[in-house]
């Protein structure tokens, strides 16, 4: 279906991609961990500086960080009943945070994993690329 008569596709500044990250209502995203077999996984997340922070358990996530691989880190908003909406891609590298007094910085921010089961590491992703682009 095409475009509404006036609606437009906007891109948005590096700015204003990160305030959309930090302003994000439910702080859900999604995590895009390659390999051969790639996998999209959602987490809670929080903006610390210029890099996302979210807390997991072992396990693929965790895995694919201490690879070394690539990720990708998509939030959006949508809002189906007028056709607006939009989306910040973010492209980096992930790495498990090791470091004793960081992470007890990172639990004493609000990062609050809706699963109810034990997420006690920290991964932050470092950006390399970061893009949005609005409907409106």
């Amino acid at each position: 279906m095409p475009l509404e008569s006036g609606a437009k596709i906007r891109e948005l500044s590096d700015e204003e991609c990160w305030q959309r990250l930090r302003d994000h209502p439910a702080k859900v995203g999604r995590v895009g961990i390659g390999g051969p077999s790639p996998d999209i996984l959602p987490v809670n997340y929080l903006v610390d500086g210029h890099s996302v922070v979210f807390r997991t358990a072992q396990g693929k996530k965790l895995a694919a960080v201490g690879r070394g691989e690539r990720v990708v880190f998509e939030v959006d908003d949508v809002e189906p009943h007028w056709r607006q909406g939009w989306s910040v891609v973010l492209r980096g590298f992930a790495e498990h945070i090791g470091d004793a007094e960081e992470q007890e910085r990172l639990a004493e921010l609000p990062l609050h994993p809706w699963d109810p089961s034990p997420k006690t590491e920290f991964v932050r992703i470092t950006t390399h690329l970061v893009s949005g682009r609005e409907i409106a």
